[in-house]
């Protein structure tokens, strides 16, 4: 997974499938960050949202449900209000 911030403020990334989030880390204000998802929790084809809770106080912000596969890369770009944050799957 890649998380490109435009957002000014660095944001903790959770991943969440069935309502229970798990940490995946810390994504840098301005910056790419990267982190591996450990598919075995999910199965195959199966959907998620992710989660960028903004260091700081901001209200956290949740995508739409997008489905992941084994191998896949998923973009998520944080805009700098992030409900204009848009998401794609490779």
């Amino acid at each position: 997974m890649r998380i490109e911030s435009h957002y000014w403020s660095d944001a903790t990334i959770s991943i969440s499938r069935g309502g229970t989030w798990n940490r995946l880390g810390l994504a840098g204000a301005n910056k790419t960050s990267s982190f591996v998802v450990p598919f075995r929790q999910f199965g195959t084809n199966q959907s998620a949202r992710l989660k960028a809770d903004p260091v700081g106080g901001d209200v956290p912000f949740v995508s739409d449900a997008v489905s992941i596969r084994p191998g896949a890369l998923i973009v998520w770009t944080l805009e700098s209000s992030l409900d204009r944050s848009n998401i794609a799957v490779y």
